[in-house]
C-alpha cells in the first residue's frame, strides 16, 4: 500500500513537471511568434517604403524625360523661327 502511494506520488510529480515544461515551451513559442509577427510587420512596412521610393523614382524619371523632350521641341521651334 505504501509503495502504491509512493508510486502515485512519483507519477503526480512527473506529470506536474511535464505540464510545467509544456507550459514553458508554450510560453516561449508564443514569445517567438510575437517576435515573428513584429518582424513581419516591419518587413511589410519596409516593402511599402521601398515601393514608394521606386514609384517616386519612376515619376521623377518620367518628368525628366518629358522635360527633356519639351526642351528639345522648344529648341527646334526656336531654330525654325530664326
Amino acid at each position: 500500500m505504501i509503495m502504491r502511494r509512493r508510486q502515485l506520488l512519483d507519477d503526480s510529480v512527473q506529470i506536474a513537471e511535464a505540464l510545467r515544461m509544456q507550459m514553458e515551451v508554450q510560453r516561449k513559442l508564443e514569445q517567438k511568434m510575437e517576435v515573428q509577427r513584429h518582424l513581419q510587420l516591419r518587413i511589410e512596412a519596409q516593402g511599402r517604403y521601398l515601393q514608394s521610393v521606386l514609384n517616386k523614382a519612376k515619376e521623377t524619371q518620367h518628368h525628366l524625360l518629358h522635360s527633356a523632350s519639351d526642351h528639345s521641341s522648344l529648341s527646334k521651334a526656336k531654330q525654325k523661327v530664326k
